[in-house]
């Protein structure tokens, strides 16, 4: 309808025209009868049909203007509409386009991210792999092995190896290697500089190096073969950002390449090996320190109950064992066995010598004794023997055995030496109560055995506990001698045999004992010897025979004086310094002192003793040997030591007018000492028919009751007076 509405109303328009034009004049002319008012109604008619059409010609003009507003409004207000949701439509499809580009790029991240979850998921892997053999692995060449191969595995290679960081030769170390490297490595020690090589750089750097193709690098380590090697990396494996480490992977197809990502694989892969390895050391450390603390402690536990020297039970475990006993009621034989001359030995041949000569002591002991028994060792020179006591033939039996047994020679670093053995035994129950008091008793018993001269055994009875204490009462009087200063010197005169002349004198020491008066030196030295005390008081012997010396020589009074040595002071570090010390202090001429030695002081030790002589006799100081002929070795002496008198012993000079073999000693000794240029004094002569023999062996010097006994030192003064008066 509104298609057609134009063509509708021109219809409606023309049909309403053609009806008034032809039924309005019919009317009017029906009507009208005056011609001229006809033609002023129809001109009025005209105007009518003219105005009415114009009203309604704008009327529907007006009405269709009007509509076409609305339309017009319409269709504006619809274009904004759809401009609008053009508009609308246009964002929606940038927003759509950019989600769809969002979404494009989320896809490359998820893409991206489940390769890199791959990765990771193979690092994870690895990572519970080699933490699983940090746990797994008994040693730390098994966790080394298993990070070269898991390395090898994550970059495609089997050829690897390790170096560690040898922080006191500032050296990189190859600690372990597979493939290639492995090969190289039977045939070279590599130790890299920093710098040097490939894992030298990374040490120095502390950063990743990598090279195409090792084998044309300028920089390579020439000294080992490079022939196939490719590409190679070399990764620093830190702690803490500390180098402790290499990691070197190598390609031999020169195909392969270490890629940027291979590179951060590797690297983050070092990172876990540096700190597995780091620990695994840590591990290893604590493992050492804990082995260590058990050994500390097994140690503690063996020291505690035996003797670190010898391995024999000790005096604690002793003790323990003898306890048990008296809990049972057991009958038991103590055996205190001391060996004697030890204490020389160890002096003279060093600690070394005495030690393994103690062990041999030990294990004969306890070859002797038997499997039954329990041998102890108690320190320095002394053992224990604890037996069940199944009769005293039995104890008796193992005592002879043990002093045959010592008396056999030892030989020890190509020395042979000779001891014997003092044993001192006490029963339990029968001579002691306690296990204290039967280790007492036993060492009683010792000192009984020694006193009565060495080399046997003795019973523990109560003339032994007299004698025990008598000897301890003794070592405390001759200490508190010392301090108080009882001793004294007494000079026995050596006389020239020619011309009966006081040559020189011999200073002996003498006891003042404040009960039992002058003590003669066989009471106290033997003593003095086992207790060490002959140290001091042979320091105050030459101390004093000096300071007389030097008082005789103010006076005018020129006379030699000799002073005996004991082996123990001969054998000090000190001993030639704390002897020219003396000298200087006391202002003698040395060359009046004269030293006496005797050969057994020098036999263990020959190279110690010349030693020692040699730098004495460099400021004027003689050496007399005592005793000479009584030892084993006195040609040796006469070759290797530098002597200047030779002191015949009172053995052969006692039997020299009945024994022709002492005799023939005598002459020989003379002989011998004269081709070397040594003055012969000799010893203990009591007789005129001695004398004459002495004078007709061409003896220089004689010593002996017959001409002086010991006498104090004014009496010698005297005597020296005397003789310048007489000889002018």
């Amino acid at each position: 309808m509104r298609d057609n509405a134009a063509l509708v109303i021109t219809a409606i328009y023309t049909a309403a025209a053609l009806a008034w034009i032809t039924f309005s004049d019919a009317v009017l002319a029906w009507v009208v009868d005056d011609v001229a008012r006809l033609t002023a109604l129809q001109t009025a008619k005209g105007w009518f049909y003219v105005c009415m059409t114009a009203a309604g010609l704008y009327y529907l003009i007006w009405l269709h203007t009007r509509r076409m507003a609305e339309k017009n409004r319409e269709l504006t207000a619809k274009v904004a509409e759809l401009t609008a949701a053009y508009e609308e439509i246009a964002a929606m499809e940038e927003e759509l386009r950019s989600q769809f580009d969002e979404l494009q790029a989320s896809q490359q991240l998820l893409l991206a991210s489940e390769e890199k979850l791959r990765e990771q998921n193979a690092y994870l892997k690895m990572l519970y792999e080699v933490t699983l053999s940090i746990n797994r692995q008994a040693d730390l060449a098994g966790l080394l092995r298993t990070v070269l191969e898991k390395a090898g595995q994550l970059v495609g290679t089997q050829h690897a190896c390790i170096f560690m960081v040898d922080q006191a030769a500032d050296r990189l170390i190859l600690k372990f290697a597979i493939g290639y490297y492995q090969e190289v490595s039977r045939d070279y020690q590599i130790a890299l500089a920093r710098g040097e090589g490939l894992a030298g750089r990374a040490w120095q750097t502390g950063n990743t190096v990598s090279v195409d193709n090792y084998e044309t690098w300028l920089h390579r380590v020439t000294s080992l073969p490079t022939a196939q090697m490719g590409a190679m990396a070399a990764i620093p494996l830190k702690v803490n950002d500390r180098v402790i480490g290499v990691l070197n992977v190598l390609y031999l197809d020169s195909q392969m390449a270490f890629t940027p990502d291979k590179i951060d694989l590797l690297e983050r892969f070092a990172n876990l090996a540096a700190l597995a390895l780091h620990n695994a050391g840590l591990y290893d450390k604590l493992r050492v320190e804990l082995a260590q603390r058990r050994q500390a402690e097994e140690k503690a536990t063996f020291l505690a109950y035996y003797d670190q020297l010898t391995g024999l039970p000790n005096r604690h475990l002793l003790q323990e064992r003898l306890r048990e006993l008296e809990e049972a009621a057991s009958c038991v034989a103590l055996m205190a066995v001391d060996i004697d001359g030890f204490k020389l030995v160890n002096n003279v041949a060093g600690h070394a010598a005495g030690d393994k000569l103690i062990r041999a002591v030990g294990e004969r002991l306890s070859a002797v004794a038997g499997p039954e028994a329990l041998v102890a060792a108690l320190g320095a020179d002394k053992f224990a023997i604890l037996l069940m006591c199944d009769g005293r033939e039995t104890v008796e039996r193992v005592a002879n055995g043990i002093l045959t047994a010592c008396r056999s020679p030892w030989l020890v670093e190509g020395q042979e030496f000779f001891l014997t053995a003092s044993i001192g035994i006490a029963l339990y129950p029968d001579n002691a109560a306690s296990v204290a008091e039967v280790f007492k008793n036993a060492e009683a018993a010792v000192a009984s055995a020694k006193a009565d001269g060495k080399n046997h055994y003795a019973f523990y009875t109560a003339a032994v506990a007299e004698q025990a204490a008598a000897k301890i009462a003794l070592e405390r009087e001759l200490r508190q001698a010392l301090e108080k200063g009882e001793f004294v010197l007494y000079y026995q005169p050596r006389w020239e045999i020619a011309s009966g002349r006081i040559a020189g004198v011999e200073a002996l020491v003498r006891w003042l004992h404040p009960r039992r008066g002058l003590t003669l030196p066989g009471a106290f030295i033997a003593l003095a010897e086992e207790t060490g005390l002959i140290i001091p008081l042979g320091t105050w012997v030459l101390t004093e025979a000096c300071r007389q010396l030097g008082a005789w020589q103010a006076e005018g009074i020129e006379i030699n004086v000799s002073a005996n040595l004991a082996a123990s002071q001969l054998y000090q570090a000190d001993f030639s310094d704390d002897v020219l010390e003396i000298v200087l202090s006391s202002g003698i001429d040395p060359v009046r002192l004269e030293l006496e030695i005797t050969e057994s002081m020098c036999m263990h030790d020959i190279e110690q003793a010349v030693s020692v002589i040699n730098r004495l006799k460099r400021a004027g100081i003689k050496f007399a040997m005592d005793d000479f002929g009584a030892g084993q070795t006195s040609l040796f002496s006469l070759k290797r030591l530098p002597l200047d008198v030779l002191k015949i012993d009172k053995s052969f000079v006692k039997d020299a007018e009945t024994s022709r073999e002492s005799a023939a000693i005598i002459r020989m000794i003379t002989s011998l000492a004269h081709d070397f240029g040594i003055k012969v004094v000799a010893e203990g002569v009591e007789t005129a028919a001695q004398l004459d023999f002495l004078r007709q062996f061409g003896c220089d010097e004689a010593q002996g009751y017959l001409l002086s006994p010991p006498v104090p030192p004014e009496k010698i003064r005297g005597m020296l007076k005397q003789q310048a008066r007489s000889y002018g």
